[in-house]
């Protein structure tokens, strides 16, 4: 659904069958490589979960309940770079770690002491804010519709 309606409307049903198929196997493959190599706590993997989700999802929201200039683009630039922030903290935990421990766990890199989840909100709302600005404004029948109130 994301694939076909924000990168390739013109997608036939084959190549948006593929794409579910490796969509599909890609997250499988996923879930599989974390059941071999479990975290020790169920802890970790909610909050790695919950922050991971809160730092894609919670400055597009907010920006797009409150900002007429918000756009789709600003909205899918900052849930990706939310995202990959957080997944680049942990992974960063996760390998320093390793090096010292000689045993990988899943940790999270603070810098400065913030937790990944507050430097993904930071980066979230920073990336959106900015694609937002430098893409072509929503369509000013949806502003209108959503954010001033007509008489009828």
């Amino acid at each position: 659904d994301i694939y076909q309606r924000n990168i390739n409307p013109e997608a036939s049903p084959a190549t948006i069958k593929r794409f579910t198929y490796i969509a599909t196997v890609t997250v499988g493959a996923a879930a599989m490589l974390a059941a071999i190599n479990p975290p020790q706590f169920l802890q970790d993997i909610i909050v790695f979960t919950g922050s991971g989700l809160s730092t894609s999802f919670l400055a597009p929201v907010l920006l797009a309940l409150y900002w007429p200039r918000f756009n789709k683009e600003g909205a899918i630039a900052g849930m990706l770079g939310g995202f990959a922030t957080h997944v680049v903290l942990y992974a960063i935990g996760y390998y320093q770690s390793l090096a010292a421990n000689g045993v990988g766990r899943m940790e999270a890199y603070e810098p400065m002491g913030f937790h990944p989840f507050l430097v993904g909100l930071v980066a979230s709302l920073t990336i959106s804010t900015i694609a937002a600005l430098i893409t072509p404004l929503p369509p000013q029948h949806l502003v209108r519709k959503f954010f001033y109130r007509t008489e009828t």
